[in-house]
């Protein structure tokens, strides 16, 4: 009741819709004493939400909600046995990151698609984006309990969530404004959207059970999309025309004659 009334307060968003489904699923799963698989509950959510609004599947924020999620579920355990640090201090930030990594390898198609640039800074940004949300979320809860039980120290924790906010803003903003902070890049169809959803499956796989097979099926699926990339390169800069490519605070303008 508490999780679904939290939605309905902030309005129901696909991403909110998402974790409430998903959590509600893990509940009823320890309930009934069994564990509920995370791609088990990722996908009941997402029918869920399809059954309600079938245009969801078409928005980018459900697609970039769910590929994220999807991302963390299959790399997330793998990235953060890369590197075991020894200071303690050192392991929830290296947890994090693992995080932000394995996010960024479950959107990184869809971003390319969508909007045509990869983000240098992902792994600065994401990391202390996910920092920052967590902090908001305690001071947030935190917030409405004393609203509720102890209004007169409820200004401290609204100050609280506000400094968090705030400082969540300032990274974003920061990242934003680094040198080169987002590699502007040629625009990719659909087709090899789903060949690199493809190559990051098979990387999973080899990850997981190590087979000779699906390294080579991997490594072609590079080779061809590498190969089809760079023709696509040349046949662009064969061709005659104007171009106008504008960047933050830059702007050029290409002449092919």
């Amino acid at each position: 009741m508490g999780i679904w009334g939290f939605a309905l307060s902030t309005g129901c968003s696909p991403s909110v819709q998402r974790a409430a489904l998903m959590f509600s699923v893990l509940l009823f799963g320890l309930e009934r004493q069994r564990r509920s698989p995370l791609f088990n509950s990722l996908a009941l959510a997402a029918i869920a939400i399809l059954m309600y609004a079938p245009r969801q599947l078409f928005a980018v924020g459900f697609q970039l909600s769910f590929a994220a999620v999807a991302g963390i579920g299959i790399f997330q355990k793998t990235i953060s046995q890369w590197w075991i640090p020894s200071a303690p201090i050192l392991r929830p930030v290296w947890s994090v990151m693992s995080v932000s990594l394995a996010a960024q390898i479950g959107t990184l198609p869809l971003v390319m698609y969508y909007f045509q640039q990869f983000p240098l800074y992902f792994l600065l940004s994401g990391s202390l984006v996910i920092l920052t949300a967590y902090g908001g979320l305690i001071a947030g809860l935190l917030h409405g309990l004393l609203s509720w039980l102890l209004p007169v120290a409820s200004g401290l924790s609204g100050t609280a969530l506000n400094v968090d906010l705030s400082i969540q803003n300032a990274v974003v903003r920061l990242c934003r404004q680094l040198p080169g902070a987002a590699q502007q890049l040629d625009p990719i169809s659909i087709w090899q959207v789903a060949l690199l959803y493809d190559f990051i499956l098979l990387v999973a796989a080899w990850l997981r059970w190590r087979r000779f097979g699906t390294a080579v099926a991997a490594l072609l699926i590079m080779l061809f999309l590498g190969v089809f990339r760079l023709a696509q390169v040349e046949t662009i800069r064969q061709a005659q025309g104007l171009a106008i490519f504008h960047q933050y605070n830059h702007s050029l303008v290409e002449v092919r004659m």
